[in-house]
């Protein structure tokens, strides 16, 4: 009886657990979808200076969920630099998140 009564924390305990990586795992998963969403977003932006700017803030933001998911984003920031010229950075009719290229560069690679 003494057993029984000891080992039932450690049952309810581990069925707990059980819950709690599920409910982590929705959510990591939710996250993943809300991102893919966004990023979807994020490349239709009119500005290829911004959009490349908000898709490798999105990957930053998505490494700390699913690395890999989030290394893709950052990859595809990499990719949308090579379109970028140096009007990109002058002919903008707004304010742009970051003022020229190496400092485009700069956030991408660190």
């Amino acid at each position: 009886m003494r057993r029984t009564i000891a080992l039932s924390p450690l049952v309810l305990t581990a069925q707990l657990q059980a819950q709690e990586d599920n409910a982590v795992r929705e959510d990591k998963k939710l996250t993943l979808e809300w991102a893919a969403g966004l990023a979807g977003r994020y490349r239709q932006l009119h500005d290829p200076v911004v959009a490349t700017y908000a898709i490798a803030q999105l990957g930053e933001l998505i490494c700390a969920y699913d690395p890999e998911a989030g290394a893709g984003l950052i990859r595809e920031s990499l990719v949308r630099v090579r379109d970028l010229t140096p009007s990109s950075f002058t002919s903008a009719k707004r304010r742009l998140p970051i003022p020229s290229f190496a400092s485009m560069w700069n956030y991408l690679t660190s």
